[in-house]
């Protein structure tokens, strides 16, 4: 059966939620669940890996078209979550607030966020209706576009990718240039949930087969495109949201990390100004159109989190 529509939600971070909607499938520092009924295929990601490593959480909510914020407690990992989905402006959003934490103890922690306005619900049956409903959307972005999250070779096949469709749909034959920098691919064959088919649309994860590239040129963070050409950058500068709770405010010199999409790449601040900073990295990145360049500081001992360029 085609797959006609599709979404990706970032579950932050409950493995239990996200295992009372999906299947299990791929493991890494991504958990993914998969849930298909008729056309619509819905993936659940969850950075297990987080708070213990951040960039997890930065890629799953990279892949992510919806954030599905789980408040069991009032935390410090919940408020950097709640920081980072914030800036990261998914097109849609719900709180699973199953207790003992109420909504007015979440109010403050919310307020002043894109998050004041989720739907905040108490079971896993009003999750799972949110994020099947038709009125839940991808971001919008022309061509096609491919995060590519795993590469491996495949005996008898060739390179194997494993990622998401960020614009769509891709379909077999399709020819796309890999970035920031590499060779022209081809589309063998293209699956969904084990099954072979012909395109794919956009906000579905899927397993692809292409010729024309090895594998060590399609590792997580590449972005495979056509009908588009995303900027590939080696600087990063403008206007920029900056975290209120990054203590001290960043500094000329530090080292930082800018993620976008599935890539993260170390930096150094050259330029800190009013409502503006400019990062220097040490390798090119793709900055992914509808999708935030987002700021981080590794070693920082509160919050990592610096901000974003959007």
């Amino acid at each position: 059966m085609t797959v006609k529509r599709a979404i990706t939600a970032a579950v932050l971070t409950d493995l239990d939620l996200a295992g009372k909607i999906g299947k299990k499938g791929g493991e890494s520092d991504l958990t993914i669940f998969d849930h298909k009924k008729n056309e619509f295929v819905l993936s659940l990601v969850v950075p297990h890996r987080f708070p213990e490593k951040l960039p997890p959480l930065l890629f799953a909510l990279g892949m992510s078209d919806i954030v599905v914020l789980s408040a069991r407690e009032l935390t410090k990992t919940l408020a950097e979550e709640v920081v980072a989905t914030d800036l990261f402006s998914p097109p849609g959003g719900i709180i699973h607030a199953p207790g003992p934490v109420s909504q007015e103890q979440l109010a403050p922690l919310l307020k002043g966020t894109a998050l004041e306005r989720y739907p905040v619900v108490t079971n896993h049956f009003e999750v799972a209706d949110y994020v099947s409903s038709t009125d839940r959307k991808v971001r919008k972005c022309d061509g096609t576009m491919v995060l590519v999250d795993q590469a491996f070779e495949v005996k008898g096949v060739g390179a194997v990718i494993l990622g998401k469709v960020h614009a769509g749909p891709i379909r077999v034959n399709q020819k796309l240039q890999v970035l920031p920098k590499g060779p022209e691919v081809s589309v063998r064959s293209i699956q969904i949930h084990d099954d072979d088919h012909a395109e794919g649309p956009a906000g579905v994860r899927v397993g692809l087969a292409v010729r024309g590239a090895k594998v060590e040129e399609l590792s997580r963070g590449t972005v495979l495109a056509a009908g588009v050409s995303p900027p590939v950058v080696q600087s990063v500068s403008g206007a920029f949201a900056a975290n209120k709770f990054f203590k001290p405010a960043p500094t000329k010199g530090q080292v930082v990390h800018v993620a976008c999409g599935l890539d993260s790449v170390p930096g150094r601040i050259e330029e800190v100004a009013a409502g503006s900073l400019t990062v220097a990295l040490e390798r090119p990145i793709v900055r992914v159109p509808g999708l935030p360049a987002l700021v981080a500081s590794l070693d920082a001992p509160g919050s990592k989190i610096v901000g974003a360029f959007r």
